[in-house]
C-alpha cells in the first residue's frame, strides 16, 4: 500500500505528522497493513504565502503525486491511500474529484480525514483579519521555528477556509453529485474531537473556544455527511399580508410568501463514516488528533485503532459495518452512556446552517435579515426560541453567505419550525417581498446533529410598471422626478407595499 499524508493550513514543518508515519510503518504495530517506510510519502505544501490559492495547490499536488509515485503526467497513478489533516481534507478531496469523478479507475482507495475542514473553520476569519494573531498561532504550533518572520497569513487559502466561502459551497455541490454517481468513490472516513486545547485559547484566539469544536474545526464542519435544501419563491404555495410593524416597526403592509418544504425536498449525503472522539483536539501534544499518537500512547488511542481499521477496509460491506460502528460510538459518547465525562458531553451536538440568498435574475443578495421562528399548531409564527440555542453568526463579506451555528438538541425541541427571509430593498420601484419557509417535518430532520445544512434561497425581484414607460411628444408634464412606484408590477400582478 502506498500512503500519502497531507497536512493542513499554517504548517511549517514535517514535525506536524509526529510519530504517526513511523508507527504505521512498524509491522509489530500496524495490524498487518502492507506498509513499510518506503511506502509513506509526507506532503509539504505552502499555505503561508498570501498568493497561493486552493486551486494552485490542487494543480501542484497532481504534479507532485506523479513525480513521487514515479508516473509520467497523463499516465495512470498506482493505487494509494491518504491520511489528511484539517485543510488537507478538502484539498485531497477536490484533487480527487477534479481528476477521477465518476471513474471506476480511481487510484485513491481510502481517505482518512483527521479533523477535516470540509465546511471551513471559524478560525479563518480571525486569522485573516488579525495577521498578528495568525503569527502567534504559528509560534504556538511550531515552537522556535527559525524563519517565523517570513510567515504570512496565507490569505489565498484562508479565503477558501472562511465560513460561507464559494469554495466550500462548490465542494458541497460536487459531493452531492458524487453521492448520485458513486462510481469509483474511495472509502472515506472522518475522525474529529470536540476538545479545545487551552494553549490555543489562552495564547491566540479566545473566540475559538466554542462548544462542539476541536478548537479549529467545528464537529459539524468536519462531518462528511450534510444536507442541501433548495428554497425558491417560485414554489411558494400561499401568501399572507401582514403588518410590517410586527418585524421592523413600520406601519406598512407587506405581502409575505409562504413556502412549505419537508424531507422530500432535501438532498443529503448520509452514508459517510464519521466519529467524534473524547479528549481530542485539533493539535498539541497531549490531545492533538495526530500529535498525541506516540509509541507510548498509541495502544490507548481509539483514534489510532480506528485509523488502522479504516485503512484495512477492502469492500463495501466492511465499510458499511465500520460506518455503523462509528455512528454508534459517536452516539454513545454524546449521550453520555459510554464516556468518562458523561455529564460534560451529554446532548452536546451542534449544527451549522449556511444560507445563500439570490434573486431570480441571478444576483446575489447580501442585505437581508434571517429570522428563525417557531410556529404554533395553527401556523402562527413567533420569534420566541429555546434559551441558549444560538451559538454564533458569521456573514462572509465576499459571498454574502450567512452561517448560523446552533445547538441541535435544543432546536430539536421545537415542534414546528420556520425561517423568515426579509431582503432589501423591500419597497420602491424594485424590491423583494419577505419569504417564510415553513418546515413540515420534525425539526431534527432539517437541523441534524453534528451536520451542516446548506439552504439555497431564491427570491423574486419585483419591478413596478412605473419604473419605465413611453409617452407621446405632447406630454404636458415634463418632469417625472416625483413619480410614485404605483401598484402594478411588470408581470401584471398587484404590488402590496
Amino acid at each position: 500500500m502506498q500512503l500519502i499524508f497531507v497536512h493542513g493550513w499554517s504548517v511549517l514543518s514535517l514535525d506536524t505528522y509526529g510519530e504517526l508515519p513511523a508507527l504505521l510503518a512498524d509491522p509489530t504495530i500496524n495490524g498487518g497493513l502492507k506498509l513499510n517506510i518506503s511506502h509513506l510519502h509526507l506532503a509539504r505544501y505552502i499555505s503561508f504565502h498570501n498568493e497561493v490559492r486552493m486551486d494552485d495547490l490542487i494543480r501542484a499536488m497532481d504534479v507532485a503525486l506523479h513525480d513521487t509515485l514515479g508516473v509520467d503526467q497523463g499516465e495512470r497513478l498506482p493505487e494509494f491511500s491518504a491520511i489528511t489533516h484539517s485543510t488537507g481534507g478538502p484539498l485531497v478531496k477536490m484533487w480527487n474529484r477534479k481528476h477521477f469523478a465518476g471513474s471506476a479507475d480511481n487510484p485513491l482507495k481510502h481517505i482518512v480525514h483527521m479533523a477535516p475542514a470540509m465546511q471551513g473553520s471559524a478560525l479563518a476569519k480571525y486569522a485573516r483579519e488579525k495577521p498578528g494573531k495568525a503569527k502567534a498561532l504559528f509560534e504556538t504550533i511550531v515552537v522556535d521555528f527559525p524563519n517565523i518572520s517570513r510567515v504570512e497569513p496565507g490569505l489565498g487559502v484562508l479565503e477558501w477556509l472562511e465560513l460561507g466561502s464559494k469554495g466550500i459551497w462548490d465542494l458541497a455541490q460536487d459531493r452531492l453529485a458524487e453521492a448520485k454517481n458513486p462510481v469509483g468513490r474511495p472509502f472515506e472516513f472522518s475522525l474529529i474531537g470536540d476538545t479545545v486545547d487551552d494553549t490555543i485559547v489562552k495564547r491566540v484566539f479566545k473566540a475559538v473556544n466554542e462548544r462542539g469544536s476541536d478548537g479549529v474545526i467545528r464537529v459539524a464542519g468536519g462531518n462528511l455527511n450534510f444536507s442541501y435544501l433548495n428554497a425558491s419563491e417560485d414554489d411558494a404555495q400561499g401568501q399572507q399580508v401582514v403588518s410590517k410593524k410586527q418585524w421592523l416597526q413600520s406601519p406598512l403592509k407587506r405581502r409575505r410568501n409562504i413556502l412549505h418544504l419537508g424531507s422530500e425536498n432535501l438532498a443529503s449525503v448520509e452514508d459517510r463514516a464519521f466519529q467524534v472522539f473524547e479528549n481530542t483536539s485539533h493539535f498539541q501534544k497531549k490531545t492533538g488528533i495526530i500529535s498525541s499518537i506516540t509509541r507510548k500512547t498509541y495502544s490507548e488511542k481509539q483514534t489510532f485503532s480506528t485509523l488502522l481499521a479504516a485503512l484495512s477496509v477492502a469492500n463495501q460491506a466492511a465499510y458499511s459495518a465500520m460506518r455503523q460502528q462509528m455512528r454508534t460510538s459517536t452516539k454513545d459518547y454524546q449521550d453520555g452512556s459510554k464516556t468518562s465525562g458523561s455529564s460534560a458531553h451529554k446532548n452536546s451536538s451542534y449544527s451549522m446552517l449556511v444560507f445563500r440568498v439570490r434573486d431570480d435574475q441571478g444576483q446575489t443578495i447580501d442585505d437581508y435579515l434571517m429570522t428563525l421562528l417557531t410556529l404554533s399548531p395553527k401556523g402562527k409564527p413567533s420569534s420566541k426560541m429555546p434559551d441558549d440555542f444560538f451559538v454564533d453568526r458569521h456573514l462572509n463579506p465576499a459571498t454574502g453567505q450567512l452561517v448560523y451555528y446552533v445547538d441541535a438538541n435544543k432546536m430539536a425541541a421545537i415542534k414546528k419550525f420556520a425561517m423568515l427571509i426579509e431582503a432589501f430593498p423591500d419597497e420602491g420601484f424594485a424590491y423583494y417581498e419577505p419569504l417564510e419557509i415553513r418546515w413540515t417535518d420534525a425539526t431534527e430532520e432539517l437541523i441534524r446533529p453534528n451536520q451542516t445544512i446548506f439552504i439555497d434561497v431564491r427570491l423574486k425581484r419585483k419591478v413596478t410598471k412605473q419604473t419605465f414607460d413611453f409617452v407621446k411628444p405632447d406630454e404636458k408634464k415634463k418632469s417625472f422626478k416625483g413619480r410614485s412606484p404605483g401598484k402594478l408590477l411588470i408581470d401584471g400582478t398587484d404590488s402590496v407595499q
